[in-house]
């Protein structure tokens, strides 16, 4: 059994599902029905995904951004590699002087 807790919108008000499933058929399910909860609140979606996302970013300086671009880069560049995140944060000014 599965129990998943999830919010639609911003006031995070929780909203739960149980799945009784095999676990790789699990996130699939899973992404059906809030999916469906999404459509049914808000209407047709333009795009509908999972996103991991971290509740905490991190800032980082120059140096260290130059450093993570660069291997973000890399990843994905990498054919074997399907999806990149991460959850630093980069200022407006650190970005410009990176891309100027």
């Amino acid at each position: 059994m599965i129990h998943i807790k999830y919010y639609i919108s911003k006031n995070r008000d929780f909203n739960e599902i149980q799945v009784a499933n095999k676990k790789e058929n699990a996130f699939k399910i899973i992404y059906q029905i809030i999916n469906q909860k999404i459509i049914e609140k808000f209407g047709p979606t333009n795009f509908t995904g999972l996103i991991w996302k971290s509740e905490n970013d991190i800032s980082v300086s120059k140096d260290k951004a130059d450093i993570l671009f660069k291997l973000l880069n890399v990843l994905e560049e990498n054919e074997d590699v399907q999806v990149v995140s991460s959850n630093f944060d980069v200022s407006d000014d650190v970005l410009a002087s990176l891309t100027a």
